[in-house]
């Protein structure tokens, strides 16, 4: 009986740690600006928070996704062009990572991005938007937000998923900006 109780235990424990989307577990980084989380949604490889329910659907638009009158249609077409995006990165990159899986968290303006890289620590000149390893974090503003950008940070996501040991940050930086030149292209 006992045995069978620990095995129960085990078994909630990992199912725990490996689907933290339904731990109950805040998602939030520790490091995330205050107020990050107060809109999100979920898609296969990313989850999207921000301050304002507008910024998803800004982000959307830049992504490409189209508008909708039914806000749950609207945000089911977000999720489906960064999914589409991501596919669109890995086959770029020629990279398939089996658990692809990262935040990204929408800001409003370049000073909030640069008050998030400070908060970490960072003190390189601040990027327009960038990719945390550490909590597997996309960050970008919408006042410079384009679908670039957004592949670029992804295409950091895809490459340190592919690694054990993620290769140095400047070979990530070249195989980033292939991403990015070449994205509109069939």
């Amino acid at each position: 009986m006992r045995i069978l109780l620990l095995l129960n235990t085990m078994a909630v424990i990992t199912a725990l740690l490996l689907c933290p989307a339904r731990s109950g577990a805040a998602h939030r980084p520790a490091h995330a600006p205050a107020n990050t989380q107060a809109h999100t949604i979920e898609t296969r490889y990313a989850r999207i928070s921000c301050a304002k329910a507008r910024y998803i659907t800004e982000f959307g638009v830049v992504m490409g996704a189209p508008r909708s009158a039914n806000p749950t249609a609207e945000m089911e077409r977000v999720g489906e062009a960064v999914d589409q995006m991501v596919f669109r990165v890995k086959a770029l990159l020629g990279m398939y990572p089996p658990r692809l899986r990262f935040n990204v968290i929408i800001l409003a303006s370049r000073g909030e991005i640069k008050s998030a890289y400070r908060g970490l620590g960072l003190t390189d000149a601040v990027p327009a938007a960038f990719y945390r390893q550490k909590s597997h974090t996309i960050y970008l503003s919408l006042d410079n937000l384009t679908a670039g950008i957004f592949a670029h940070e992804v295409a950091h996501a895809v490459i340190s998923a592919s690694f054990a040991t993620p290769p140095p940050s400047r070979m990530q930086e070249i195989l980033a900006r292939y991403v990015d030149a070449h994205l509109r292209e069939k």
